[in-house]
């Protein structure tokens, strides 16, 4: 199956970069161009985390984009015993589990991508720490790919950790959590002392700081 040009752009993209943010509208083919992207790297394991939902149909994009051969294990469930193949597709919920984590820590990754990457929004929840904490996954992969179809830039406060992990350079002068809250979110502190990061604020400036990060085209720009 042929790519589109501006698939064939996102494929460059990723390829290029370590560390990336496919924000692509839905619809927009951002699991082929991952696909791609995998195939022209042609590393010898790759990690997919995604929604339960989705674990499947991952499977069926590689078997429809795929132009290598690769050997596939979806983890059914938190007990699943990991199979050494080329391709490990598991959900969030299930690589929080200490055994599933485990596993698939002994193991080194040439990609790792994240579906949905807006489920890593909460710095403290249990996937986003065991995805890029110190000690999260992450620290077994080389390429670090994540994916995401919502318009994230609407609520600045999500991106922190992936951008505070993956792309600091981007937020320089802005790392701590507070001061990108007060900057980027509209932030503000009630009369207890607690922060609200809940608005939007400085927007181009903080797109255009990691536009090296996060590629982003719209269904209206592509036509």
């Amino acid at each position: 199956m042929k790519l589109y040009t501006y698939q064939e752009q996102g494929v460059k993209f990723l390829t290029n970069r370590k560390h990336a943010l496919l924000a692509d509208d839905m619809g927009l083919g951002k699991t082929a161009q991952v696909i791609k992207a995998i195939n022209r790297l042609k590393p010898k394991k790759a990690l997919i985390i995604c929604p339960a939902s989705v674990k499947y149909n991952w499977l069926r994009e590689f078997q429809d984009w795929s132009d290598s051969e690769y050997s596939y294990h979806i983890v059914k469930n938190s007990k699943d015993k990991i199979q050494d193949t080329n391709i490990t597709i598991v959900n969030y919920e299930y690589l929080a589990k200490k055994e599933t984590f485990k596993q698939l820590a002994t193991y080194k990754y040439g990609v790792a991508v994240c579906d949905e990457a807006h489920y890593l929004k909460n710095m403290q929840a249990k996937r986003t720490k065991a995805i890029l904490s110190r000690y999260g996954i992450f620290k077994n992969c080389v390429y670090k790919w994540l994916l995401t179809g919502t318009p994230i830039l609407n609520r600045p406060i999500e991106l922190y950790p992936i951008l505070k992990t993956l792309y600091p350079e981007g937020i320089e002068d802005y790392e701590n959590w507070v001061a990108f809250g007060r900057y980027f979110c509209q932030g503000y502190q009630d009369e207890f002392g607690g922060w609200h990061f809940d608005g939007a604020s400085n927007l181009e400036e903080l797109a255009k700081r990691i536009s090296p990060f996060m590629l982003r085209r719209t269904k209206e720009e592509v036509l």
